[in-house]
């Protein structure tokens, strides 16, 4: 009941309060990262464009972070935080409005960025009560809805997930290319301290880099599902001691205690920490951005996850190492066949994956080279936009 009440409070304070087009707030991950697509366009239209950019936060550590660079940013439930999200026509976030304002944010145009288009296929969204259904309902009458995509057909699946009337806008596939084509000291400022000491640290190693980087299972592990022997990663790692290769991995924001998520798994966690103790193994943690790190590395491995996509930028090569993708198939399902795909390795077991880890470094030039061309065709595909930014401002005017 008291939600309810709370929704009527913000409904009239929404009225009251006039909003201004040239006032947008952003956020992520419910207010806990500074992270994905609403990070890379909040600094884009901050740095180019004639609008007051706010980013509201619930970690101090981020604020003073965007404030010492001259950024506006607020907590979430401060009194400011509460006044701008009151006044700004759009909320533009990458996961839902959770990672703004909520109760303000129906109030006003929203943004979904989302984070990158998925491979893996998205559960049907359902919204909290019918309540909310129909307010959404109600509101989706007073201005017409539509779309913008890079690429519809690598997206269905992402615009089925969410209901047309929900959000005013859909936005994926937003090109994160500002830091992955560009150089590292160049866009060093876009980057957190803690991103900055990762890649001061993986430059002077003078190693070849693997990223590791696979999507979220439901209560399971993620990395390395078919190692059933600890012992086996162990050899892996002295494989990799001997060829100057470090692996970089990161658990998907999901299984991170600080995200809050049901998908947290202590056991995984305790798996990880083992990981990390292996000389050429470095853990990212919960605050790394990916597309901040991703020009560090040589070679990514994945397996349903659209950060292949973010890579492709970088023209180099890519491993979907994919274990189970008998039973992901059938739950929740794919929207590209990793199997069939022509830009990228494939392997389904340990062995593929080991022989293809050796390949690349025995003869990185001929592992690199082998897909080049079909990468760069496939970028085309997932990225035909060059021009977002101006049609996203497009839509905010």
């Amino acid at each position: 009941m008291l939600k309810y009440f709370k929704l009527v409070f913000f409904f009239i304070l929404s009225l009251i309060i006039p909003s201004n087009k040239n006032i947008i707030v952003f956020g992520d991950r419910s207010g806990f990262r500074f992270a994905d697509n609403s990070r890379y366009l909040y600094i884009l239209m901050n740095r180019k464009l004639n609008y007051k950019c706010i980013w509201l936060s619930k970690d101090y550590k981020i604020i003073l972070n965007l404030r010492s660079k001259n950024f506006k940013s607020y907590h979430s439930n401060s009194a400011i935080g509460i006044y701008y999200a009151f006044r700004a026509k759009w909320h533009i976030f990458n996961h839902s409005n959770k990672d703004v304002l909520p109760l303000v944010a129906i109030f006003r145009n929203q943004i979904n960025l989302w984070h990158s288009t998925p491979i893996k296929k998205l559960n049907d969204f359902k919204f909290n009560s019918e309540i909310n259904s129909l307010f959404y309902k109600f509101k989706s009458n007073f201005y017409k809805e539509y779309l913008l995509l890079s690429n519809k057909n690598f997206s269905l699946h992402l615009l089925n997930h969410f209901p047309k009337f929900k959000y005013r806008n859909l936005i994926t596939n937003l090109p994160r290319n500002i830091i992955l084509k560009a150089g590292s000291s160049k866009f060093n400022f876009l980057r957190t301290d803690y991103e900055k000491q990762l890649i001061k640290k993986l430059k002077l190693k003078k190693m070849k880099v693997i990223g590791y980087f696979p999507t979220f299972r439901e209560k399971k592990r993620e990395l390395f599902i078919d190692f059933r022997n600890f012992e086996h990663i162990k050899k892996l790692n002295i494989f990799l001691k001997k060829n100057n290769v470090l692996l970089v991995f990161k658990k998907h924001q999901n299984s991170f205690k600080e995200d809050q998520s049901n998908s947290f798994n202590i056991s995984n966690d305790k798996f990880i920490r083992n990981l990390s103790k292996l000389s050429n193994f470095i853990s990212l943690d919960y605050e790394c951005d990916l597309n901040s790190v991703l020009s560090t590395c040589d070679l990514l491995i994945t397996d349903y996850s659209g950060v292949a996509f973010d890579y492709l930028f970088l023209n180099k090569p890519i491993i979907f190492y994919c274990p189970d993708i008998k039973n992901y198939k059938l739950s929740p399902g794919l929207a590209l066949d990793v199997e069939k795909q022509n830009f990228a390795y494939f392997s389904k077991n340990k062995e593929q994956f080991i022989k293809q880890i050796k390949n690349f470094c025995y003869n990185k030039d001929k592992f690199c080279n082998f897909h080049n061309s079909n990468r760069l065709e496939m970028l085309d595909k997932i990225y035909p936009n060059k021009n977002f930014l101006d049609d996203i401002v497009k839509i905010i005017k």
